[in-house]
C-alpha cells in the first residue's frame, strides 16, 4: 500500500480531479525492494495549459526508505 496526493495551486472547482495519478510497481522490483514509477497529469479546462506549482507527496509503507541517490539524479 502506497499513499500518494497531489496538491496544486490551480483552483479546483470542478467536479473531476484536476490531476492524475498513475503509480505503477516496476518489475524489478522483489519482495525486499519496491520501485516505483509514479506519473502526475495535470487535467486542463478550456484553454489552460499549465497547472502552476504542483506538489506531488508520496508516503511508502512501513520499512521501506526513499533512495536518495536517485531522487538526486530526478531533481538535477
Amino acid at each position: 500500500m502506497v499513499g500518494l496526493a497531489a496538491k496544486g495551486s490551480t483552483n479546483v472547482t470542478a467536479a473531476w480531479p484536476r490531476y492524475t495519478l498513475d503509480p505503477r510497481v516496476d518489475q524489478v522490483s522483489t519482495r525486499e525492494r519496491l520501485q516505483l514509477s509514479i506519473c502526475i497529469g495535470f487535467v486542463p479546462i478550456a484553454n489552460e495549459t499549465e497547472s502552476g506549482l504542483t506538489l506531488l507527496t508520496v508516503q511508502l509503507p512501513s520499512g521501506y526508505l526513499a533512495d536518495l541517490n536517485t531522487i538526486t539524479e530526478l531533481t538535477a
